[in-house]
């Protein structure tokens, strides 16, 4: 029941952050691309949720493996790894170059403490 409020009201946070883009970008006149990896589309998915996003939301793309990020943005390995501000930035910066959108956003993977896992890199 805890787990189920908590997701709950992420996802009521989430919606209002996506609602305030939309306002921006409206007000601005400017346009958003997402490539995200382990969101799977979530980002793009909580974006056109939001009534009139095709006024601003160009597009999305989920290029979870290197291959796909090879062949979709263009983008090799980084020296921090996939999971890295790194990845995401270099992310943000192709989908952006590729769509012609105002705004690019990346994702790379999930930051959180890491319970019982031999790695110390961040899960994804």
């Amino acid at each position: 029941m805890v787990r189920e409020q908590r997701d709950a009201g992420a996802a009521r946070e989430a919606v209002a952050a996506a609602q305030l883009v939309a306002e921006l970008l409206l007000l601005r006149g400017e346009t958003v691309a997402v490539a995200e990896s382990s969101a799977g589309g979530l980002v793009s998915a909580t974006l056109i949720g939001i009534a009139g996003a095709s006024a601003w939301f160009l597009g999305g793309v989920v290029p979870y493996g290197a291959g796909a990020r090879r062949q979709w943005l263009g983008i090799g390995d980084v020296p921090d790894g996939a999971v890295s501000a790194t990845m995401a930035a270099c992310l943000a910066q192709a989908v952006r170059d590729r769509t012609g959108a105002t705004w690019g956003v990346g994702e790379s993977g999930l930051v959180t403490k890491q319970h019982g896992r031999r790695s110390q890199k961040a899960a994804g």
